[in-house]
């Protein structure tokens, strides 16, 4: 079991990652897009989005599941571990914020506000900082 549990949550690391990492990538081509450029490429970041969104969630099952499975609960657990989840916690208010701008934004027909391309930066490098305390956590 805890081989499946490890499995999904690495998969959905990749995902979260390389969907984060494709929307910067399809931001900067939108920037230099005109009309129909934008329309193929705005649902395409859509998409994405729910992808990684998506992929937190599993993270969280698995990542819960897994100290379960491994430590019998949250009991010492140590610094890089709690600071690692800290970070997670800032990772998802972040995404979940920018989840409701964009929709909110798409519902109104509005444009999304300019926090959006800071809080699309701020995901891969949060998934980057959480993964270097994750392997600190679970070897030291």
């Amino acid at each position: 079991m805890t081989m499946v549990l490890k499995f999904l949550h690495f998969a959905a690391l990749a995902f979260a990652l390389g969907g984060g990492v494709a929307n910067i990538l399809l931001g900067r081509q939108i920037a230099g897009a005109e009309g129909a450029g934008k329309s193929v490429i705005m649902p395409l970041q859509r998409t994405l989005a729910r992808i990684s969104a998506l992929s937190l969630l599993v993270l969280w099952i698995t990542g819960i599941a897994l100290v379960y499975a491994y430590y019998g609960g949250w009991a010492g657990l140590g610094i890089f571990f709690w600071t690692k989840f800290a970070i997670v916690v800032v990772l998802t208010i972040n995404m979940g914020i920018a989840q409701h701008l964009m929709s909110h934004a798409r519902k109104t027909g509005t444009p999304p506000p300019g926090a959006i391309k800071a809080m699309g930066l701020a995901g891969p490098v949060l998934l980057l900082v959480i993964t270097a305390l994750a392997t600190a956590a679970f070897t030291f």
